[in-house]
């Protein structure tokens, strides 16, 4: 009995090994700075996925319990104030909280205030780690880019003055869409 097989005649059986040869073929068609750009493209989402988490895990878009807590302070109830500040899940209203705290318990405005500006600035300390690698990645790769295109161009024009006397813009602007060496090896 002869094993049947799956797939189609004449369609190509997919193997292990058919992501690496994607990954090749991007790499001949774009050149290292095409894989330069694809690895700083990984990098800069997955740096987006954990700035993200991050401010969900610090509540930065809850703040409707802070506005409510101050609404309730200006009307004169600093009581129900810090429980529904208390209440709240975000950063805001934990900081709203810890204010409103002190002044029940009798510190000066201005102490619970710096109290609150110094979480404040905590706070805004912790969401700027990995900023960073966001701003030199989104500044970097259009250099990249631009880097490959002048290489292209600098191809094009080689092969232009290699063809002498037989010049053809068709030599031209053939080097133009070819990638920079991937160097060594």
């Amino acid at each position: 009995m002869e094993p049947t097989s799956t797939t189609e005649p004449g369609a190509a059986a997919a193997t292990p090994l058919a992501g690496f040869d994607a990954l090749a073929a991007f790499v001949d068609a774009g050149g290292s700075v095409a894989l330069i750009l694809a690895g700083l493209s990984v990098l800069m989402l997955a740096t987006a996925f954990v700035k993200a988490g991050q401010f969900l895990r610090l509540g930065v878009w809850r703040r409707s319990r802070a506005h409510d807590a101050i609404a309730l302070l200006r009307w004169g109830q600093p009581d129900w104030a810090a429980a529904v500040a208390s209440s709240g899940r975000g950063a805001a209203a934990g900081i709203v909280a810890n204010a409103l705290d002190a002044l029940i318990a009798g510190h000066d405005r201005d102490q619970a205030c710096d109290e609150a500006q110094r979480q404040i600035d905590e706070t805004t300390e912790r969401l700027q780690t990995n900023i960073r690698i966001l701003e030199i990645t989104a500044s970097l790769a259009p250099l990249l880019g631009l880097f490959g295109t002048v290489w292209g161009m600098i191809e094009a024009f080689q092969q232009l003055e290699a063809s002498g006397s037989r010049a053809e813009p068709s030599i031209l602007s053939g080097g133009i869409d070819q990638p920079p060496p991937r160097g060594p090896g």
